[in-house]
């Protein structure tokens, strides 16, 4: 009997000390989710308490979501139908705008479902705000997990198989960071630039999270053919300036630099020329080119070139071009260009790359102008000016912007 009972105590202790192991420690999110709350983005069961421990319900994670999106007061405001029978009236609104936005379709044609939200649910809602589709096969709504680590969305702290409230806080934090899809702007910048928060009180209140891996190897030889659509020419206009010159179009979920070495070949297939040129800030899904000088040379001494393009990681300025707005207004001997900076940074070495074309589809000039004050800046808010002549009348001009922000 004695045997019986000691076992059983076993037993009972085992249990008792694997449910104080098991016990998930969510200190790290308390402090995201304080974060969050003072940029009006979350909010727990009361002032100071968020229930981290316990799993969201559909309706809850789907707040959480239109909170994180900085869309609870539009919300609240308006009314959207939907068409689900089990929605509690206290959700009508919050359902609805995100079956009305596309967000949320519900698990059939009249029920959104009364159940917990999975980890599945949530990233994919996140994906959807990001711009992501499933229905256009960006991600499966049933495994959006490779998508969701790739753009840093999904920290290595989340239980996708336990999912927490505590998880919807991490997720909804790491978004923040993350850029929508193929623009340079961050959730964080767009929320920035809608007035939900400002910039100060966002970069006050930030915390010191994980590295984001984009699971991208810089030294891989095929990064370029995966994530970069990349052209290397050269060209030589009516003034017999020859120059070597790398477009390029980043299809990644990070900041690169892009750089080029061009030869220059003549007609007897000797190396008569060589440059290199450079794409100093390149953000996810920015176009633009970078430009070298080689020499003076007659087209017809121009048997050909060859490139050698290189790629890296761009850890010390932000993209900037997808928060500015370009209004091109073209003449006959130049064009006018308006640059205006929609976000609240400063922009910095913001040029305008022009490539005059003739009717025979020759470049016949090219001609690059910083678009900023005396210090090379376009201040937020602030419309620059500038004009770029073409000595001759041109047929038709390409137009290439490059710059950046100071990170941090």
């Amino acid at each position: 009997m004695k045997n019986k009972l000691f076992v059983m105590l076993v037993l009972i202790c085992s249990i008792l000390l694997s449910i104080t192991v098991l016990a998930r420690d969510t200190t790290q999110e308390e402090s995201m989710a304080a974060s969050l709350k003072s940029l009006n983005l979350f909010k727990g069961v009361s002032e100071t308490e968020f229930d981290l421990d316990r799993a969201p319900t559909r309706v809850e994670a789907l707040v959480m979501l239109i909170r994180t999106l900085g869309k609870e007061n539009e919300v609240l405001n308006d009314t959207f139908w939907h068409p689900f029978k089990d929605v509690p009236s206290w959700a009508d609104r919050y359902v609805g705008y995100a079956y009305q936005t596309g967000l949320t379709n519900g698990i059939s044609e009249t029920e959104f479902g009364t159940g917990n939200a999975s980890s599945a649910m949530y990233i994919t809602f996140i994906l959807r705000a990001l711009n992501y589709s499933d229905k256009l096969g960006d991600f499966s709504w049933d495994n959006p997990y490779t998508l969701a680590q790739s753009i840093g969305i999904l920290p290595d702290s989340v239980d996708i198989n336990n999912f927490l409230r505590a998880d919807v806080v991490s997720i909804s934090y790491a978004a923040l960071s993350a850029y929508i899809k193929q623009t340079s702007i961050t959730l964080a910048d767009h929320l920035v630039s809608a007035g939900v928060f400002s910039r100060e009180l966002y970069e006050s209140i930030r915390l010191p999270v994980e590295q984001i891996d984009y699971s991208y190897e810089w030294d891989d030889p095929d990064f370029i053919d995966k994530y970069l659509e990349t052209e290397g020419f050269t060209f030589t206009d009516e003034r017999n300036n020859t120059y070597g010159c790398i477009l390029a179009k980043n299809n990644s979920h990070s900041t690169v630099s892009v750089s080029i070495n061009s030869v220059l070949y003549g007609i007897n297939g000797n190396a008569i020329g060589a440059c290199d040129a450079e794409i100093l800030v390149l953000g996810p899904g920015e176009t633009s080119v970078g430009i070298g000088y080689i020499g003076e040379y007659k087209r017809s001494d121009i048997s050909g070139g060859e490139y050698t393009i290189f790629v890296k990681e761009q850890i010390y300025y932000d993209p900037i071009l997808s928060l500015i707005s370009f209004e091109e207004t073209k003449n006959r001997n130049n064009i006018i260009i308006a640059a205006t900076n929609n976000s609240d940074r400063v922009a910095h070495f913001v040029e305008a790359i022009a490539f005059f074309w003739d009717e025979s589809n020759h470049i016949i000039w090219h001609e690059t102008e910083y678009i900023g004050d005396r210090d090379y800046d376009i201040q937020p808010g602030t419309t620059i000016y500038t004009q770029i002549d073409c000595p001759e009348i041109y047929d038709h001009v390409d137009v290439y912007y490059a710059g950046y922000s100071k990170r941090g």
